[in-house]
């Protein structure tokens, strides 16, 4: 980020953070005055007890009949149509001039309901203790109403409450059913939106002024933020090439700061319950180092010698090729006069998309060297095969996430990371307290985009150089022990074969030998007459041996003769 950008960021910030923390302020000590009440500020404190652990505003009205509390909620979205109610709770700031009581009854007869309705706000009073003047805490700008709901003979009712519009200033309202047996008393604030104010001459000042205050300047607000956060993160994260994607990224931006606006309700509530998490992953993103680009220019020195058919023995010497695009094709691209490599595939799509491409250094050096083929300078397809006798380094690009080492904490990155938690923060608690009327969990919201502002990538340079001649030796030198081992072990398995089959052999030479013995000695046997199978081992042991007497005085003779 360059320093006028630091200087716009850092007013904006504290514009944000003033605004946010001045404004609820002002809110908060808006006028009180001093008025009598009929209720003490103890009893209008008290909220009713709660009879349902998945329904937080039931309470029970006699033994058979039990009623709700629903509030619609306003926004942009509900203004139009929606009809999304939601349980009332203590906390809840309800912004019509009606709620709506579900009733659940048994009764046969049920009767008409009570229902008191006093506004009131906490303040003080001043009274006399033992001659002092002394300010005690108390219910101001009391005012009650009372208005009689019909109830149906239905078990299930809806019916309305009509709430008196209080347009400036939140009050307090405490409600309760009147009747001997009721429990049912609610407490919540109430303060009508400027949606349900009648628009007359008097009136449409005010209207229009909220509506710019509430829809249009909330969105422009939003373009004006989020243009450049997505121009900050385009000159971030992209480099080369990939920075024809800024316009996506800025208007993608906008449209999320004006999203935030459109759909703040539902919004708010994901954000509350996924606070921890969101939380957890932006800190470990803001341990991400911004690391210099210009010191990043990486070799990769695996090469192999080409085989193959019409290469010589003699040349593989000098035959080299990188390892690293081995059967694979990369990508150039031309980019205002410089040129990038990036490599095909899947695999790779998001690395271009996050780090871009890595930059080729003198290009005029080795654009004769490189074979290409394509159409257009922004698709050329290259082998990356050198020549013969000028062999090169080459590295792809890749993302190099790195956490800050104990020198990388300077003043200046801690600088970095505390201008962009105050920008969250801040920046979220304005869109927050426009959102919602008070500061809040809103400024999660931010925290995946401040993260990507702190973070970056160690996007690659590419390098290419001729192989010296202590490379291409010590690569011939490890390349031939290579190929000598391989043969080494391919010999010592042949031989191990040949002594199994030979093994074998001899093996099936002692088994036909004996079996020609066998079938010689049956023969014998019936030329004399006996049977085979009913001579017993001994006596074929007998004969073999007489046999072999006789065959062998017939070899002596014929060698005699």
């Amino acid at each position: 980020m360059k320093k006028p950008y630091r200087t716009l960021a850092a007013a904006v910030v504290l514009a944000c953070v003033v605004l946010s923390l001045a404004v609820p302020a002002g809110l908060a000590a808006a006028g009180q005055n001093d008025q009598s009440q009929d209720y003490t500020l103890d009893e209008l404190r008290q909220g009713g007890e709660q009879v349902s652990q998945l329904n937080p505003s039931k309470r029970r009205v006699g033994r058979l009949t039990s009623v709700s509390l629903l509030n619609y909620p306003t926004g942009p979205m509900s203004d139009f149509g929606g009809s999304d109610f939601k349980f009332l709770t203590p906390s809840t700031t309800v912004q019509r001039d009606r709620v709506m009581l579900y009733v659940n009854t048994y009764e046969r007869n049920p009767s008409n309901l009570t229902v008191h309705k006093v506004y009131w706000e906490e303040g003080s009073q001043t009274v006399v203790r033992n001659g002092t003047k002394v300010e005690v805490p108390a219910a101001v700008n009391v005012t009650e109403t009372t208005e009689e709901v019909a109830v149906s003979g239905d078990s299930e009712t809806l019916v309305p409450v009509h709430l008196t519009s209080h347009y400036d200033d939140e009050v307090e309202v405490t409600m309760w059913v009147e009747g001997d047996r009721s429990n049912a008393r609610w407490r919540f604030a109430h303060q009508t939106s400027e949606t349900m104010r009648p628009v007359n001459l008097e009136t449409a000042g005010a209207a229009t002024w909220w509506g710019l205050t509430t829809f249009l300047f909330p969105a422009v607000f939003g373009v004006v933020i989020g243009w450049p956060i997505g121009y900050l993160l385009q000159e971030t994260m992209l480099v080369g090439p990939m920075k024809d994607r800024r316009w996506w990224m800025k208007i993608g931006a906008a449209g999320g700061f004006v999203a935030i606006f459109v759909l703040w309700d539902g919004l708010a509530s994901l954000l509350i319950s996924l606070g921890p998490v969101t939380g957890i992953i932006t800190f470990a993103l803001t341990l991400g180092v911004v690391l210099d680009n210009e010191s990043s220019v990486r070799k990769v020195l695996l090469r192999q010698l080409m085989t193959g058919d019409g290469i010589q023995e003699q040349d593989d010497v000098r035959a080299l090729r990188t390892t690293q695009v081995k059967g694979q094709l990369a990508r150039v691209i031309e980019h205002d006069g410089d040129h990038y490599l990036v490599a095909k595939g899947a695999r790779r799509a998001f690395a271009r998309a996050i780090a871009g491409a890595a930059k080729i250094e003198d290009w005029d050096r080795i654009e004769d060297n490189i074979p290409t083929s394509g159409g257009s300078s922004y698709a050329e397809e290259i082998h990356l095969d050198p020549r013969v006798d000028e062999p090169l380094d080459i590295v792809l690009p890749q993302i190099n996430i790195a956490f800050p080492a104990t020198e990388d904490i300077t003043p200046k990155y801690i600088g970095r990371v505390a201008l962009g938690s105050i920008a969250a923060v801040g920046i979220g608690a304005m869109v927050s307290w426009t959102a919602w009327g008070t500061p809040s969990y809103g400024w999660l919201a931010l925290a995946p985009v401040f993260g990507a502002l702190v973070i970056r990538p160690n996007n690659p340079r590419v390098r290419f150089e001729p192989a010296s001649t202590m490379q291409m030796q010590a690569e011939t030198r490890n390349t031939l022990l290579a190929r000598d081992y391989a043969e080494g072990e391919t010999n010592d398995e042949l031989r191990r074969r040949n002594q199994k089959l030979e093994g074998q052999a001899q093996a099936e030479r002692v088994e036909l030998e004996n079996e020609r013995r066998k079938t010689a000695t049956d023969e014998v046997l019936r030329s004399r007459g006996a049977d085979p199978e009913a001579v017993g081992e001994s006596e074929r042991e007998a004969w073999k041996s007489a046999r072999d007497e006789d065959k062998e005085a017939d070899d002596e003779e014929e060698r005699s003769s």
